[in-house]
C-alpha cells in the first residue's frame, strides 16, 4: 500500500512536470480527497492549471470549511472565475480579516469582478491557482519570470490567444520540450498563431505606391516578339518566431523535397541528441511526408536520425537505397547503416562502396 505522505509526494511531482490534464485527472481520482487537505490542494492546484475550474471549485467546496490562506484565496478565485462579483468580493475581504496578504492576487481579483478599474499589469504563474487568475484576465508573466516557468503554466500561456503569436509560439515550443504539450495540440496552436501573424503582417504592410500617372501604352514593331514581363512576389513578411517560419515553410512547401531540406535545417540547429528527438517527435507527421526525398549528405543522416527517434526507419533505409547519402565521411556513413539496421533493414557492404 502506498501511504499518503509518499502519494501527495507523486502527486505533486506529477502536477510539476506531467501534462496538466493529465496530472488534473490524476490527482482528482485520488480517493476520499475531503480527508487529506494537502493532497486536496494539490488535486485542486492541478485542475486550477489546467484550466478546469469546475473541478478544482468542487474539491474547493467541498473543504469549505478550511481557513488556511489557500482555500480562502481559493474560493474567491472560484466565485470571481464563475461570474460571480459580490460573492468574490466578500470572499477577498474575508481572507484579508484573516491575514491573509497577497496583494497581487487581491487586485487581480478587485479587476477581475469590477470592484477596481485596474489590475496587475503581469500575471502570476507559480501556481494553479494563480495561473487560473492570470489567464482569465489575459495577463503575461514579467519578464524576469519568464525563464523560471513551469510546465504547466507555459502550456496555459501556450493557449493564451491574447498573447503575441511569437511569444505564443515560444511558450508552445518549451511546454511541448517539457512534455506539456502533445505534438497535435502544438501543431493547432502554432497554426492558429501562424494565421494570427500573418494577419497582423498584412495589416500592417504599408499600401502600394499609386502612381500619378499611367505611362503611356508603347505598340511593339510589327512581327517582334514581346516576351511578358512579371514582376517577382514580394518575400513573404517575417513573423518574428523560428518555429512559425518553419510552420509556414512547411504549410506552403510544393514538394516533399522542400520540406525535407527545411526539417533538415532545422535539425542542424539542434545541438543534442534530446533537442533532435524533441523536434522529430513534435514534427514526426511533416517528417513521414518527407520520406521520399531525404536531401544529400549530412542532411540525410539528420533526417534519418530524426525519423528514426519519430518511430519511423524509411528515410534512413530510402536514403541507403538510391545513394543519397554519397559524400559522407565514413563515421556518418557508419551512422546510417546503423540506423537502418535499428529501423529493421539490411545494412550490405555495397553501401561502403
Amino acid at each position: 500500500a502506498v501511504d499518503a505522505a509518499s502519494a501527495r509526494r507523486r502527486f505533486a511531482f506529477a502536477a510539476r512536470v506531467a501534462r496538466p490534464d493529465d496530472a488534473a485527472d490524476m490527482a482528482l481520482r485520488a480517493p476520499r480527497l475531503d480527508l487529506d487537505p494537502d493532497l486536496s490542494q494539490i488535486a485542486a492546484d492541478a485542475a486550477f492549471a489546467a484550466g478546469r475550474i469546475e473541478p478544482a471549485c468542487r474539491v474547493v467546496q467541498a473543504l469549505a470549511g478550511r481557513t488556511e490562506p489557500y482555500w480562502l484565496q481559493a474560493r474567491a478565485a472560484c466565485f470571481a472565475l464563475r461570474g460571480e462579483g459580490p460573492a468574490a468580493d466578500l470572499a477577498a475581504d474575508l481572507a484579508k480579516s484573516q491575514g491573509v496578504a497577497d496583494p497581487w492576487f487581491f487586485s487581480a481579483i478587485a479587476s477581475k469582478t469590477g470592484a477596481a478599474p485596474r489590475g496587475p499589469a503581469t500575471g502570476q504563474y507559480g501556481t494553479g491557482l494563480a495561473i487560473a487568475v492570470s489567464r482569465a484576465l489575459k495577463l503575461a508573466p514579467a519578464r524576469e519570470a519568464d525563464a523560471a516557468l513551469s510546465a504547466p503554466a507555459l502550456a496555459a500561456l501556450a493557449r493564451l490567444s491574447d498573447l503575441p503569436p511569437a511569444a505564443r509560439a515560444g511558450y508552445a515550443d518549451r511546454a511541448a520540450a517539457l512534455g506539456a504539450l502533445d505534438s497535435a495540440e502544438h501543431a493547432r496552436i502554432l497554426d492558429a498563431a501562424l494565421t494570427q501573424a500573418e494577419a497582423e503582417a498584412l495589416a500592417a504592410a504599408p499600401p502600394p505606391p499609386v502612381p500619378a500617372a499611367l505611362p503611356a501604352p508603347t505598340v511593339p514593331p510589327a512581327g517582334a516578339i514581346v516576351a511578358p514581363s512579371f514582376a517577382p512576389p514580394p518575400p513573404p513578411p517575417r513573423l518574428g518566431s523560428p518555429s512559425l517560419e518553419l510552420r509556414r515553410t512547411l504549410r506552403d512547401a510544393p514538394d516533399s523535397a522542400t520540406k525535407a531540406a527545411a526539417l533538415a535545417r532545422v535539425l542542424g540547429r539542434d545541438r543534442t541528441p534530446a533537442q533532435r528527438a524533441a523536434t522529430a517527435w513534435l514534427y514526426a507527421a511533416d517528417l513521414a511526408q518527407a520520406v521520399g526525398a531525404p536531401p544529400d549528405g549530412e542532411a540525410a543522416l539528420r533526417l534519418g536520425e530524426a525519423a528514426l527517434l519519430a518511430g519511423d526507419g524509411r528515410p534512413a533505409q530510402f536514403a541507403r537505397e538510391t545513394g543519397a547519402a554519397r559524400g559522407l565521411a565514413p563515421a556518418e556513413l557508419a551512422a546510417l547503416v546503423l540506423l537502418v539496421v535499428a529501423a529493421g533493414g539490411p545494412a550490405p557492404a555495397s553501401l561502403f562502396d
